[in-house]
């Protein structure tokens, strides 16, 4: 029940940020009952992890990003440090743009930590830690089944030594940050094109991630919707399909289960986040 709470205000947060950038209340509507059924979050559900309360923290991440509220942003952040190796991701950023969601990603992180000492008390805080270290540690815990960079390396060569792997994947992890670094810097703005592919990277590159929090996943696609709409590709009410489409292919690959249909399906959020306002700048500059 508590996490169909966050799951709910999650949604209900996505849902405002739509109908402030001026979609109609019947495709938000539709949308919010879509993003309910997201198959991806079902996966958490029935493991009884945690990922209901980092999504809620990414939705408040996006929500304040896309409405400029820095102090909004920086608590989605602190909360979403839940998964630290995805809050790092999505925060270094801002060092080079916005630098106050930086700071109140600091801010609240420090009283959620405070908070959180309190409600655990320190031992489980330490157990914690230590069980983040411990998956961090040689090939870390069910590296294999993992949808990311580490994942598709121990599935590929499953005889690769802890030494490369962590080599590789961790020197992903920190050229996937400097690249969104690079990206945040050239960015006149930060708009939903920026957060979908920080959101994506951040499932791909980090050293730790299982397949339940693949419910990240519904922020990308979402910027991916309102890309297509705002490049004049998808009406409103067509756009809702792609948000189907997604959690219909994960329904069916729950089924037979291939890595590569998550990895494709990444593939071609990035390219819908990109591919249409690239085409659309480069038509423009074309003379005649």
């Amino acid at each position: 029940m508590v996490l169909l709470i966050f799951h709910l205000l999650s949604l209900t947060l996505l849902a405002g940020l739509f109908r402030r950038l001026g979609w109609p209340r019947k495709e938000v509507w539709l949308l919010a009952i879509a993003g309910l059924l997201f198959y991806p979050i079902f996966g958490a559900y029935l493991k009884g992890q945690d990922s209901a309360f980092v999504l809620f923290g990414v939705s408040l991440w996006t929500y304040g990003v896309l409405t400029d509220n820095d102090k909004i942003a920086g608590l989605g952040l602190g909360l979403a440090a839940m998964r630290p190796q995805v809050a790092l991701v999505l925060a270094l950023p801002f060092l080079f743009k916005r630098r106050k969601v930086w700071w109140w990603f600091i801010g609240w992180g420090a009283i959620l930590l405070v908070y959180f000492t309190l409600l655990i008390g320190v031992n489980g805080l330490k157990d914690f830690i230590q069980t983040l270290f411990l998956s961090a540690a040689g090939k870390g815990i069910d590296v294999s089944a993992m949808p990311t960079l580490m994942g598709a390396l121990v599935r590929t060569f499953p005889g690769i030594s802890a030494q490369i792997l962590n080599i590789t994947g961790y020197g992903g992890y920190v050229l996937a940050i400097l690249f969104l670094c690079f990206v945040w810097l050239k960015s006149r703005e930060i708009t939903t094109k920026q957060v979908g592919l920080a959101v994506l990277i951040s499932i791909v590159f980090s050293p730790h991630l299982h397949v339940h929090d693949l419910s990240l996943l519904l922020i990308p696609v979402l910027c991916a919707m309102v890309v297509l709409v705002d490049e004049k590709i998808l009406k409103q009410r067509n756009a809702i399909f792609l948000l189907v489409g997604v959690s219909v292919v994960f329904t069916i690959n729950g089924v037979f289960w291939f890595y590569s249909i998550i990895y494709l399906t990444i593939l071609l959020l990035g390219l819908l986040l990109w591919v249409p306002g690239w085409w659309k700048a480069r038509h423009e500059a074309e003379p005649g």
